[in-house]
């Protein structure tokens, strides 16, 4: 049996690398939704934007190769700050070598992160159990089932008025119901989300006067095209008055209206029937379920991998 050579990627594996992706994740159970890209003109656009890999995607990727032929791909897209990693991949087509070639590809893949990154996930689909079953062997947490779901701009939207971005006298308030509704390790901190906003990261807010009553995140992604909405919170006691609907709202117009994409997208975990009835009821529909798996910090991987 010849052994699968892996090395980093290099430019010129750009089309043959964007057509074994996108040929992986035409099934769900090789899909990586960190990239669910499934045409090879779609994963080209993934890997060429300069916010997902401003350093350039071949530095951020290794390959497996067989008599010249990929066989097997992985990547790490890093935050701003490098201490947050969001794997894509792995996208193994050799089923019987699944594991091994899989072990060897993150081998390959955590050597070349920096050392600053103190945290990596990836978002596997759920009828990915192979991929699941590996990272979880490597020391990966898996979390609970969670829905990517997706409103096209087609959406008639209501004509109520949009509500206004996040004000300064509101941010000390976002902040501590940030950290109250989303304390999770892996979530953005309300500090970075504050201090980037610009005209591709939005905050919207709903507002009793000083009073904060809630808010959304609401972001462009460039591959695919889309709005995502990041982050949507309203107080306990504002909950039941159509305060969680008027935001979700203002992120579609904004969206559809400000920045003219064809799509808005979000995920929800399977627990918040709540958020999940809300979101239905504006008009998004389940494009696929997945499962994160965690990793924090990366050396945990170190003290696996040669088991």
């Amino acid at each position: 049996m010849t052994l699968p050579d892996v090395r980093p990627a290099a430019p010129g594996d750009l089309r043959a690398l964007a057509a074994f992706v996108a040929r992986m994740n035409a099934a769900p159970a090789g899909q990586s939704l960190h990239c669910a890209a499934n045409t090879p003109a779609g994963v080209r656009a993934a890997l060429y934007d300069r916010e997902t890999f401003p350093a350039g995607w071949e530095r951020a990727f290794v390959v497996a190769e067989t008599a010249g032929e990929i066989v097997g791909a992985g990547g790490c897209q890093l935050d701003a700050a490098g201490d947050q990693g969001w794997l894509w991949g792995p996208w193994i087509d050799d089923p019987p070598g699944w594991p091994f070639l899989a072990l060897v590809l993150l081998d390959a893949l955590f050597d070349r992160l920096p050392r600053s990154v103190r945290r990596v996930e990836a978002f596997l689909h759920a009828e990915n159990r192979a991929g699941l079953r590996f990272l979880q062997s490597r020391g990966f947490s898996l979390g609970a089932l969670t829905h990517l779901c997706v409103a096209p701009r087609t959406l008639p939207l209501p004509d109520a008025e949009p509500l206004s971005p996040l004000r300064p006298a509101h941010e000390i308030a976002f902040a501590r119901l940030h950290a109250e509704t989303f304390p999770a390790r892996g979530s953005t901190p309300a500090e970075t989300l504050l201090t980037g906003r610009d005209d591709e990261h939005a905050i919207f807010a709903a507002a009793d006067g000083l009073r904060l009553l809630g808010y959304v995140c609401v972001s462009v992604n460039h591959a695919p095209c889309e709005g995502f909405v990041e982050y949507l919170a309203v107080r306990a006691n504002a909950r039941g008055r159509g305060i969680g609907a008027r935001l979700l709202q203002t992120a579609l117009r904004w969206t559809f209206e400000d920045r003219r994409l064809p799509q808005a997208a979000l995920c929800v975990s399977e627990w918040r029937g709540g958020a999940r009835r809300l979101y239905e009821a504006a008009g998004f529909r389940l494009h696929a379920s997945g499962i994160a798996a965690r990793l924090s910090p990366p050396e945990c991987y170190r003290t696996v991998r040669d088991s």
